[in-house]
């Protein structure tokens, strides 16, 4: 039985993940900012920890729960903020440094804490990547900064360690609540509060499904495959031979680059 600890267990896709996980036979945990906050919890057959990933206290005390009663064999990191959605020039500092940790660097003090947490096989961690990869998010540079520093340095780990294999997955346009912060009525000028808006009246969002079969997919294949990638659940023909064959071929594709550069340059 593989031990699955997902963080942000009570969010739409840490929610729709631990129930498709839990029926292939996972023992499944996980992190939630709801209800008690002294204690662990039990949900069915899962213990459910306490963790404001906001607060490096916080983030202190769950580690010391954990580590003390459980460990994993593959982490599923789910949070994510998108606020403060304003020009840089125009927003809180201090907010938008906020938004960064919550994104990038508290998520990777709680994973340097969690590393000794895992069993003493071979470890898998799942990251979630954002918009921005490839183009300009104009009012999202907290958010975006965050997550392509997460793209970066999700290959630099999985390329340190022999034992764990790292991947990041960006799962498009799905229906979770991260989307109430683009509808606040203060970002009704934005084309962020427009787009969001157009896709809830519409109903355009994709499938959750397909998100959980990407991570499904990621789980199952070896290190040389999906290792120190960023994928698309979207955009990308994960599951397919065509798609193994050429990661397989190019340990540069699906990475970040500089077009025409390779690891292996002059620095």
């Amino acid at each position: 039985m593989e031990n699955t600890l997902i963080i942000g267990i009570s969010s739409g896709i840490g929610s729709a993940i631990a129930e498709r996980l839990s029926e292939v036979g996972h023992k499944v945990s996980g992190t939630t900012r709801k209800g008690d906050r002294s204690s662990v919890e039990k949900e069915g057959q899962r213990n459910i920890y306490y963790l404001d990933i906001s607060k490096k206290k916080n983030i202190k005390k769950f580690l010391k729960e954990y580590q003390s009663s459980e460990e994993w064999d593959n982490l599923i990191v789910c949070p994510g903020k998108l606020e403060p959605i304003v020009k840089f020039e125009s927003c809180d500092i201090q907010e938008w440094s906020e938004s960064f940790e919550i994104n990038f660097t508290n998520q990777i003090i709680l994973l340097h804490g969690l590393i000794k947490a895992r069993s003493k096989e071979k470890g898998r961690v799942i990251f979630f990547a954002g918009g921005g990869t490839n183009s300009a998010t104009p009012s999202f540079s907290a958010y975006t900064t965050a997550k392509i520093a997460l793209i970066k340095i999700i290959e630099l780990l999985d390329d340190e360690s022999e034992n764990m294999t790292y991947t990041i997955l960006g799962p498009g346009w799905v229906k979770t609540k991260i989307h109430e912060q683009s509808m606040d009525p203060k970002n009704k000028a934005l084309d962020c509060y427009k787009e969001t808006k157009r896709r809830m009246e519409e109903n355009d969002f994709g499938d959750m499904g397909r998100v959980v079969e990407s991570i499904m997919w990621i789980l199952s294949e070896e290190k040389s495959v999906v290792g120190g990638r960023n994928f698309s659940t979207v955009h990308d023909k994960w599951g397919t031979e065509e798609l193994r064959e050429m990661l397989l071929k190019d340990e540069n594709a699906y990475k970040l680059r500089r077009y025409a550069n390779s690891r292996k340059c002059v620095r």
